[in-house]
């Protein structure tokens, strides 16, 4: 019967939330030959709601255990703000405590690739753009009296002989349009233009 070994392997990208801690051992030895590593990381992942774009946030705890001549390397390396990506395989913390039994997942990491070093990260953040050279604004010569340019006077119209406008003299087919105007109006009665409602009994 052959043994199924299921793969337990992660493999995160983050950035250091604060200084990794690390401890000696042997404890109390005066040349210990390993160094164990905790820290944690941030893993933001950007996604798109609608027309909203967010970001989400997921924190990973890290721990790994190194040998005595790698131990500067990490403790250098390893600082806010770093970004790193991170392998190994995820496994769980228990811890007793007044409140019970407190399970505490984490990655036991085979292997760390530091990114960005803090350095750089911190430097990036930090510059701003230097400040543009504000150019001496140049104030337009103020006008005397004398100089200021006076409206042209209002162009004068030529005037001529004025002339009388003659009325127009009426036509017969303007006489005609009257009297047949003037017999409509004697025929329609006084309250043509008001309107009249019938009362009906459904």
């Amino acid at each position: 019967m052959s043994v199924i070994q299921d793969t337990n392997i992660h493999t995160v990208s983050g950035t250091v939330w604060e200084d990794a801690q690390y401890k000696a051992f042997p404890e109390g030895s005066a040349t210990p030959t390993t160094y164990r590593f905790k820290l944690r990381i941030g893993s933001r992942k950007l996604y798109r709601r609608g027309n909203d774009l967010r970001s989400r946030m997921t924190w990973f705890n890290v721990k790994f255990e190194v040998p005595a001549d790698g131990f500067p390397y990490y403790r250098d390396k390893l600082k806010k703000d770093a970004r790193i990506l991170v392998s190994g395989e995820q496994l769980v913390d228990e811890d007793d405590g007044p409140a019970g039994r407190r399970y505490w997942h984490f990655i036991r990491a085979t292997t760390i690739n530091v990114l960005v070093e803090a350095s750089v990260t911190a430097d990036a953040a930090l510059q701003e753009p230097a400040p543009e050279a504000q150019q001496p604004v140049q104030q337009a010569p103020v006008k005397t009296e004398r100089q200021q340019r006076m409206p042209p006077p209002p162009r004068q119209s030529a005037q001529g002989p004025e002339q009388q406008l003659k009325p127009s003299t009426p036509s017969f087919a303007d006489a005609k349009d009257d009297a047949a105007t003037k017999n409509r109006q004697k025929d329609m009665p006084e309250d043509a233009f008001e309107t009249h409602f019938t009362a009906r009994n459904w």
